[in-house]
Order: C-alpha cells, then sequence, then structure tokens
C-alpha cells in the first residue's frame, strides 16, 4: 500500500516576488544617490550622441584633408572644421567610442594594481608598507603629464589607443586605490 507522493512547486510568485524586492532595493539606493543617477544620464546621454551621430554624419570626414579647414559652425558642419581639416562633428562621434574604452580599461588596471599594491602593504606591513608607502608619495609628487609625455615620446610610429591605456594606468594606479586600501589596515 504505498502513497504516492506528488511534488508541487511554486516557481512564478516566488520569483515575481525576488525580482519586485530586488528591484525595489535598487530603485532605493538610486534615489539615496543622486551621483548615480547623474552619472548613468551622462552615459546615455553620451551613448545617445554615438548613435544620433553615426546615423546624420560621415565619420570619413574625421580625416585630415576631408573638408575645408576652419570652417565655423554650420548646417553641413555643425561644429566646425579645424586646421588640419577635419570635420568637428564627425571626430567627436569617432572619438566618444574609443575615450570610453579606453577610460574603462585604464579604470579596471588602475584599480586592479592599486588595490594589490594596497592589500600587500597592509599584509606584510613594517618594511614593506613604508617601501610601497615611500614609491607611492614620490609617485605622488612627479606630475604625471610629464610622464605621460615622455612614455608617448618613447614610443614610435604613434600609438594604439590599447598603448594609451596602459600608458595612462602607469601613473593612474597612484591615485586613491593604493592610499586608501593601505590606510584601510589594523
Amino acid at each position: 500500500m504505498g502513497v504516492a507522493v506528488q511534488e508541487v512547486r511554486v516557481v512564478g510568485p516566488a520569483r515575481e516576488s525576488t525580482f519586485k524586492r530586488r528591484r525595489e532595493s535598487a530603485v532605493s539606493y538610486a534615489k539615496r544617490n543622486r551621483s548615480l543617477i547623474v552619472g548613468f544620464g551622462f552615459l546615455l546621454s553620451l551613448t545617445l550622441f554615438v548613435i544620433v551621430g553615426h546615423m546624420t554624419v560621415d565619420v570619413s570626414q574625421s580625416a585630415p584633408l576631408s573638408v575645408r579647414t576652419l570652417r565655423s559652425p554650420s548646417r553641413a558642419l555643425p561644429f566646425g572644421s579645424d586646421k588640419q581639416g577635419r570635420n568637428l562633428y564627425a571626430v567627436m562621434v569617432e572619438g566618444t567610442p574609443l575615450t570610453f574604452r579606453l577610460g574603462l580599461i585604464c579604470g579596471i588596471l588602475a584599480v586592479s594594481f592599486g588595490s594589490i599594491v594596497g592589500f600587500v602593504a597592509a599584509y606584510y606591513g613594517g618594511f614593506v608598507d613604508e617601501v610601497l608607502k615611500l614609491v607611492i608619495d614620490v609617485g605622488l609628487t612627479v606630475p604625471s603629464l610629464l610622464i605621460l609625455i615622455i612614455l608617448a615620446m618613447r614610443i614610435r610610429g604613434g600609438m594604439t589607443v590599447t598603448e594609451m591605456t596602459f600608458v595612462i594606468s602607469v601613473v593612474a594606479w597612484l591615485y586613491p586605490p593604493g592610499p586608501s586600501v593601505r590606510k584601510c589596515s589594523p
């Protein structure tokens, strides 16, 4: 005399309530952090600028000598042209995604390396901490723009966006992550 047991799962409402709680939590977090909303607004507006820009301009006009030089803004050239004969609107439309890429990769590299240095200094302490603190303090006193210019000049034949990212990351790790993580150590 076996009793058959049938398993019943209630999946729909439980998932909906979990999704609803997460959504409410995210909205509550966004309301408390106005700078998050402003930042996302800027990212959204730049993304829309690039999408609309690709529909309204020929990006090949961002090359030198593609339009007449030093033209003031007009219907044909919304931002005008520069001394090199480039449509500045096309330059901005083509350059914005590259700037996004450079900032994202550079930020990830700088925060990662700076955090690792900060954790090492906090973990080992003593002599290692003092040496790393000295390196960071000396690095912060040297003008980063000077280092970037010197590194850019040493690279022959121009630089790609990826190379620029690594050059910027060389000095960017010195800022908040390393000193901040180190200061949090006991």
